[in-house]
């Protein structure tokens, strides 16, 4: 019985969009569950080691029962699969991503590479995603949110200022700025020196002269130009 079954308290994923679990739901009265998820025996119930979101999706579509393939997994196999299947996965948001390899890392002492090649991924890959959890708290929270892409918190890793990684990332979010624009903006906060040696009036390029533009209305103050 579905009613037997326990998600993994372990599991990566905290967030699970209501919409698409909701289209999921749709598809399964129709079609059912295709694909079964993996369970492993706990006590007198079942755990989740692979599947959670057919599950949710399954449950909301009013199943009492769904195929399943039952594995036997120690406490140490649960935890690893559980974070291998979910981070070969393109749909966890970065932050959930950062924290799953992170996790794999310290739980089994596993370097980059190994986690690389566990995952599917390439090592620069995985080091770029674990960055992302050295960003302040205020954008880590607007990553998770979908707000701010995981390109444009990768461009901000470099920013070292809290409060200017903060005020950059609000003023990037909901797509206000592309990822080339900020990287702009972080090489003229990072190199302010190298741009003012660069100062001009009339040879200023178009390209910065959109990019104060576009600064001006994201700041809503004035933007004074210092390179080109």
């Amino acid at each position: 019985s579905i009613f037997d079954i326990d998600p993994n308290p372990d599991q990566p994923r905290k967030h699970f969009d209501e919409s698409a679990l909701n289209d999921l739901a749709n598809s399964i009265r129709t079609h059912g569950v295709i694909q079964p998820v993996v369970l492993t025996k706990n006590g007198a119930r079942y755990m989740i080691i692979a599947g959670e979101r057919r599950f949710r999706a399954a449950k909301l579509a009013g199943l009492e029962s769904l195929p399943a393939v039952i594995r036997n997994y120690t406490a140490k196999e649960r935890s690893e699969i559980s974070l291998i299947e979910n981070l070969q996965r393109e749909d966890l948001n970065p932050i959930e991503a950062a924290n799953g390899i992170r996790s794999l890392m310290e739980e089994f002492k596993c370097t980059q590479e190994s986690v690389a090649e566990r995952i599917g991924k390439s090592r620069s890959v995985v080091a770029n995603t674990l960055r992302l959890l050295t960003l302040t708290p205020p954008v880590i929270e607007l990553v998770k949110s979908g707000r701010l892409s995981a390109g444009h918190a990768k461009v901000l890793v470099a920013v070292g200022d809290p409060e200017i990684q903060k005020k950059y990332a609000l003023a990037a979010s909901d797509n206000k700025m592309s990822v080339r624009d900020l990287e702009k903006l972080v090489r003229i906060y990072l190199n302010p020196e190298k741009y003012a040696s660069r100062r001009t009036t009339d040879s200023q390029s178009l390209e910065l002269r959109e990019l104060i533009s576009d600064m001006q209305h994201v700041f809503a103050t004035k933007v004074k130009a210092i390179g080109n």
